[in-house]
């Protein structure tokens, strides 16, 4: 949330406007003070703490653009804004002293149509300049003359805040340094899902759990902004965002934008709904009896055959079942395929069991005696820990991701990794 913006030049508030209560000139006057002393306007942290308060703000031209944020804003998203802000007050004449103080009621109309109650509305300059038109006057004629001359070298020199650098220019951000340079530019986006399942015995699943986090290693020569969009984006609404990332959820394809790390970063993190059906594998657990002693047979089938997708094609990796044994000894146990290692000692005692799959199914057959006498023999719980590799369970995927600010060619990679643990509890 932005609480108030104000419009600096040097030491000087120029204009100040207030979205959800008043905000003292004390904070950006201390800002001013705390920023003049730096050699460049350029090493001043984009985010900082005045006066128990966060402060960002954005450079252009002869002015310095303040918003006084509140405590649940992440870092990215007003600093966009004030970005968008300032090309705003481009189209209405410049980011100059001479602009705020000709035309001071209309750059006001436009703070108030920015921005209500802390949070940005009206940053189209299509649907802004229909409600604040934008005044034209003999100076923006003589603007308009001189920007058309500009390669002129005789008029070169008459020019004054004409030739402006770019916002993106201007502005620094305290995670990613400046003038950052790869030979080879690649983002890798990684989707990784950690499902926890609990069925009965049958196998039929009671309960899922699933949760996600993107994973981003980015390779990024300057300062580059990021556009990732997604193939049912439905996850990533409710999700818990890094500071340097931000949603969008009044455009259409609810994607995440973001000034990335120099490296690997977590984006996100979110929670999803995944049906059964999206497992691969099935564990059943059953008993029998045989020469008059109870045996417990733990089953692994195929559930559904994973078809190949945009990633690959998906492989079930490192099967793991594991047993306690707390309360009963183990008299036998057989597989039809994979090894069994026990492992034993003084306070707990397990099967480990490294299950491979033959013909998509796996067999441990295992006879328990309790411990104490008239104890009933059932099979405690049975624990399932397998891997699926380029595989997303909740259908989650990413779109190829766009850039901004970054001409040269980027390697782009796509991963995703699912981790199921499954809890059989009787």
């Amino acid at each position: 949330m932005i609480r108030s913006i104000f419009i600096l030049n040097n030491q000087d508030i120029l204009m100040e406007r207030h979205y959800t209560q008043p905000v003292s000139r004390e904070i950006p006057q201390n800002f001013a003070l705390i920023s003049s002393k730096y050699a460049n306007k350029n090493e001043v942290p984009s985010v900082i703490i005045v006066n128990e308060v966060p402060v960002a703000h954005l450079s252009q031209d002869q002015l310095t653009f303040v918003a006084i944020l509140g405590y649940d804003c992440n870092a990215y998203a007003p600093l966009q804004f004030l970005q968008r802000l300032t090309i705003i007050f481009n189209t209405y004449g410049g980011c100059t002293v001479d602009n705020i103080q000709d035309n001071y009621f209309i750059l006001y109309q436009v703070l108030e149509e920015v921005c209500d109650g802390g949070y940005p509305l009206t940053t189209d300059m299509g649907v802004l300049t229909q409600i604040v038109p934008v005044t034209t006057s003999w100076k923006d004629e003589i603007d308009q003359f001189m920007k058309s001359n500009s390669k002129n070298t005789k008029t070169t020199s008459m020019q004054s805040n004409i030739i402006r650098d770019l916002p993106h220019e201007a502005m620094t951000v305290v995670w990613r340094p400046r003038d950052i340079t790869h030979s080879m530019q690649s983002v890798t986006s990684t989707l990784i899902e950690r499902l926890h399942v609990v069925c009965d015995e049958s196998g039929l699943s009671k309960a899922i759990n699933c949760q996600g986090t993107l994973e981003l290693d980015c390779l990024l020569s300057g300062n580059p902004e990021l556009n990732v969009t997604f193939v049912n984006h439905a996850p990533i609404l409710d999700a818990s965002l890094a500071k340097n990332v931000q949603i969008t959820p009044w455009n259409r394809d609810k994607s995440l934008q973001l000034l990335p790390l120099d490296g690997p970063q977590v984006a996100c993190c979110y929670k999803a709904i995944v049906d059964s059906n999206r497992l691969p594998l099935m564990t059943k657990v059953e008993q029998q009896l045989k020469n008059g002693r109870k045996e417990f047979i733990v089953s692994l089938n195929y559930l559904n055959v994973l078809p190949k997708n945009e990633l690959g094609t998906p492989k079930i990796e490192n099967i793991c079942v594991t047993i306690p044994l707390a309360d009963y000894d183990l008299q036998s146990e057989t597989t039809q395929d994979g090894t069994t290692q026990m492992n034993l000692a003084e306070a707990n005692r397990w099967i480990m069991w490294k299950a491979k799959l033959t013909d998509g199914r796996a067999q441990l057959v295992i006879r328990l005696e309790p411990r104490k006498v008239g104890h009933i023999a059932r099979l405690p719980v049975v624990n399932v820990q397998y891997n699926v590799t380029n595989y997303v369970a909740s259908g989650l995927a990413c779109n190829p991701i766009s850039f901004t600010n970054n001409t040269g060619k980027i390697f782009q990679k796509y991963a995703g990794n699912v981790e199921v643990e499954i809890e059989v509890k009787n």
